[in-house]
């Protein structure tokens, strides 16, 4: 397989970033694309790109990406008592409990065991009369 092309910008002292995001994209042979930014301070110091049909205006799901750093936030405002594991989600968001759902702790979404898969096509969910 030709070698894959890593394309786009780094900041003068993030050039490592573009090696190890080149041994990335060489370990996987082009099996996937791969986009990568980064911003200090608000200005961008990475924007890499690799693998067929990939640019930089390419859009890219990043599905379970941000468990990690939700499952951090709730952790500390667990500790802090700002939220209650086995309080009902509909405490913190009453439009939640439409539907037979008021019973939903917050335990139970963090452990997977709603059954709240999706929703139904043309269907709505809304955080605030304001802004659903």
């Amino acid at each position: 397989m030709n070698e894959i092309q890593v394309q786009g910008t780094v900041a003068e002292g993030f050039e490592e970033v573009r090696q190890e995001f080149a041994a990335v994209v060489a370990e996987e042979r082009g099996e996937s694309g791969a986009q990568l930014a980064a911003y200090v301070r608000g200005r961008r110091v990475v924007d890499l790109w690799a693998g067929e049909e990939v640019s930089g205006e390419s859009l890219t799901g990043v599905f379970s990406s941000t468990k990690g750093a939700a499952t951090l936030v709730v952790a500390l405002l667990v500790q802090d008592g700002v939220l209650g594991l086995d309080q009902t989600v509909a405490h913190y968001w009453p439009e939640f409990a439409a539907a037979g759902k008021g019973g939903i702790t917050v335990r139970d979404v963090l452990t997977h065991r709603t059954g709240l898969v999706g929703r139904r096509a043309g269907s709505r969910w809304r955080s605030s009369p304001t802004t659903g």
